[in-house]
């Protein structure tokens, strides 16, 4: 990854173990101070301020579907994981949601993200204690994380401790889910259990989408779903759409948004098996397509006529224009689902 936009890096860590696991003691925030501050209070205020900005106005492009008062409760987040002075503001649109009141609802908060640096071909919990975070420590579910390694070894490794640090994505989570989560007296906060999903087989994606589903029925969870959207550029070996945007009339950057809302109506649509045929078409360099996929699949479980995604907010790091250039895009939603 990048320290800033978000990026795609190659496979480099060592595998985590098998089994239930130990816990490792406390993770550090190894990314404060680079991909965010570490200071407390410019953190705090940060986050703050990009949360009091993402008021009602729309800015994802996209028409909304009415919310429907059967699906009322909010379920899950999915939200981008780049440095937080480009992604924070559109990460704001979908966190905005977690007013004390709504917090309150929830024992446990379940983070999905993609393995940038690890290949695996399955999914691997961190079995950390603690996440450290400049905002204060949040407790993890060990007993949770134990129970599911036990009950389904095939499908959950463990993180070792080096690879739990080394991986962003999840992470890049924590300063909002900090900030939430002090509005809230201590004995009454979420646990946070972070999952990373490796490089999937449809088969595999299905098998940890059936057991997410489990814990997508209980309305106590919330999930967390961590994922930027198109990187384009020679630096992510994606530079696709130059000859279309050119036929088409339009700008190389507007060519990237349509591309990737074709991903987001897919989202929208709740629809796995389109996402998987639109990645496989497309190629699009959507980093958290797994742990997109696994929700999917998880919804899909539990009955897709269930639930409503609502896109938030849609942005780009930069507006590319010709082969030169770069950007990463982002995207907010919130996924609501029927009371239970």
């Amino acid at each position: 990854g990048v320290a800033g936009r978000g990026g795609v890096t190659r496979a480099v860590m060592a595998g985590g173990k098998k089994g239930s696991g130990s816990g490792v003691g406390a993770r550090r925030a190894s990314h404060a101070g680079s991909w965010y501050s570490a200071a407390p209070e410019t953190l705090r205020a940060a986050v703050a301020g990009w949360i009091a900005n993402a008021d009602a106005a729309d800015t994802s492009g996209v028409a909304e579907p009415q919310q429907s008062q059967a699906h009322s409760h909010l379920r899950a987040l999915l939200v981008p994981h780049a440095g937080l002075s480009y992604s924070g503001a559109t990460a704001a649109h979908a966190y905005k949601a977690l007013s004390p009141e709504v917090l309150a609802r929830f024992d446990r908060i379940i983070v999905l993200g993609p393995s940038h640096h690890e290949y695996l071909s399955n999914a691997a919990f961190s079995v950390s204690d603690v996440l450290e975070t400049p905002l204060g420590p949040m407790q993890t579910d060990r007993e949770f994380v134990s129970n599911e390694m036990s009950a389904h070894p095939h499908l959950f490794t463990s993180m070792s401790r080096s690879t739990d640090e080394a991986e962003h994505s999840i992470e890049l989570q924590f300063p909002f889910l900090a900030h939430a989560l002090s509005s809230l007296e201590p004995a009454s906060q979420a646990k946070v259990v972070c999952l990373m999903i490796g490089n999937l087989s449809e088969s595999v994606e299905k098998q940890i989408g059936h057991v997410a589903g489990q814990w997508l029925t209980d309305p106590k969870n919330l999930f967390v779903i961590s994922s930027d959207f198109c990187h384009w550029g020679e630096r992510f070996r994606y530079t696709r759409g130059l000859t279309d945007a050119r036929s088409e009339g339009i700008e190389l950057w507007q060519w990237i948004k349509h591309l990737d809302h074709r991903g987001l109506d897919i989202i929208q649509r709740k629809d796995g098996d389109a996402f998987r045929a639109y990645l496989a078409e497309t190629k699009n360099t959507i980093c958290g397509r797994f742990p997109i996929g696994v929700f999917l699949r998880a919804i899909e479980c539990v009955g897709s006529g269930n639930f409503t995604v609502h896109l938030k907010s849609y942005a780009q790091s930069s507006k590319s224009l010709s082969q030169r250039d770069s950007s990463v895009s982002y995207a907010a939603a919130q996924i609501f689902g029927a009371p239970r």
